[in-house]
């Protein structure tokens, strides 16, 4: 460990180391193991993991330059697409687990690839890190279980993918109709598969379509025809029809104002009548109309003025 000797007399600064690494770092740690025990372990074994998964990138560098078909090249690209020899730290040893979305053809695709680049290696008599693996009868699965979106078809096993729901299928690959590998994928990059190999990804999928997509399940894929019985129906009725564009609205103007005018012409009459009834009584009807008034209690105004 190299330790910079111009901090060791600084204790301001190894006390605030001190309090992060006991009360902030082991004490996250504590916390941890305590809610779910060996959980701590698990995640540097993932990280771990995750860090000798970067070796496999040599693949996608191998295809890239000497100009591997480019279904090949997507498929290289994902890193955890292809590596299933995650490493063992407790036993320093790769132990090979069985990818669950990965086909066959994909495996034995990634076992070809891998010999093809040691016979590279050694005809070029460069160093080819050798990794100790270990393969077992019934391999575990691996924890990485995510597959990659958006691959050929035939990269994913037939059965997990037909196990899944059609949402998730379309989610998974959408509507693209493509393949990657050979019938046989024990041909692949052998001479006797090159011309198919150079084919375009259009003309190669076109050619292995039939063959290569009979295990799985694209029910999904199938477009409804639509219904037409609901023109028939809406064409069914021969009846007048009543234009309501063309309507101008003046008929129903017309009426609204012919009767305003009766209306107004009734208030107007009463009102003159009203008028010309007052007109027609003189003063002494007027002071005889009054007089015979009455007062609360039923009391005239003569009555009235007598009592007060």
């Amino acid at each position: 460990m190299s330790v910079n000797p111009s901090y060791i007399k600084d204790l301001g600064l190894l006390q605030s180391a001190y309090n992060h690494y006991i009360h902030y770092y082991m004490a996250q740690l504590y916390f941890k193991k305590r809610k779910n025990e060996g959980k701590h372990t698990q995640d540097e074994e993932r990280k771990v993991i995750q860090r000798a998964c970067q070796r496999v990138y040599h693949r996608y560098k191998f295809a890239v330059v000497h100009d591997l078909p480019k279904h090949y090249q997507d498929i290289l690209n994902p890193i955890h697409a292809h590596s299933n020899d995650e490493y063992f730290p407790k036993k320093d040893v790769y132990i090979v687990k069985k990818l669950l979305f990965c086909s066959e053809a994909a495996t034995t695709f990634i076992c070809r690839l891998d010999e093809e680049i040691k016979k590279f290696n050694n005809s070029q008599k460069k160093r080819h890190q050798q990794h100790h693996h270990i393969q077992v009868k019934n391999s575990p699965l691996s924890i990485f279980s995510r597959a990659p979106a958006g691959l050929p078809l035939d990269f994913y096993d037939p059965d997990w993918f037909n196990s899944m729901l059609p949402a998730q299928k379309q989610s998974l690959i959408g509507d693209q109709q493509a393949l990657a590998f050979l019938p046989n994928p024990l041909l692949s990059l052998t001479s006797a598969s090159a011309p198919d190999e150079k084919l375009s990804d259009k003309k190669f999928t076109e050619k292995f379509w039939n063959q290569g997509t009979q295990k799985y399940d694209l029910c999904y894929q199938i477009v409804e025809e639509e219904d037409d019985n609901s023109s028939d129906h809406s064409d069914s009725y021969t009846g007048d029809s009543i234009d309501l564009n063309d309507t101008s609205g003046g008929d129903s103007k017309e009426e609204e104002s012919k009767c305003f005018d009766d209306d107004d012409m009734d208030k107007g009459s009463m009102n003159r009548n009203m008028h010309e009834q007052d007109d027609m009584m003189d003063d002494g009807e007027l002071e005889e109309f009054y007089s015979k008034s009455t007062f609360a209690g039923g009391l005239t105004s003569d009555e009235w003025n007598n009592w007060q």
